[in-house]
């Protein structure tokens, strides 16, 4: 099956010198469709990458919500477990309530951390 999306993407990086030189310029974009008010970008979060050896990881309370991918192995949030390209979705009230754990290398994903 396949999904078409009618999507615009305006580089937003430009810091004065264009792209002069790969540090010269930022990779911030605004991305827009048509019916959506605003579609997030990777320059809206900060990302942590991660690798887990049966410890234990837990997030900032204060963030609004987190985004983790598993790379490979097998990670833990919470009860959910995750595989190799598995995500899940911690929302803002389960954020401080929601150890991450397991074996692997994982990222997260979240504004303001």
């Amino acid at each position: 099956k396949q999904h078409t999306y009618n999507v615009t993407v305006e580089w937003t990086g430009n810091e004065g010198q264009g792209t002069s030189e790969y540090r010269a310029y930022s990779r911030n974009h605004l991305i827009s469709a048509p019916g959506v008010e605003r579609v997030a970008s990777f320059s809206d979060f900060n990302v942590w990458r991660a690798e887990l050896n049966g410890t234990e990881l837990e997030l900032p309370g204060h963030l609004p919500y987190a985004v983790c991918m598993c790379i490979d192995g097998e990670i833990e949030l919470g009860k959910l477990r995750l595989g190799p390209e598995e995500a899940g979705f911690i929302p803002r009230t389960a954020v401080s309530l929601t150890p991450i754990s397991g074996h692997g290398r994982l990222l997260i994903a979240a504004p303001d951390l």
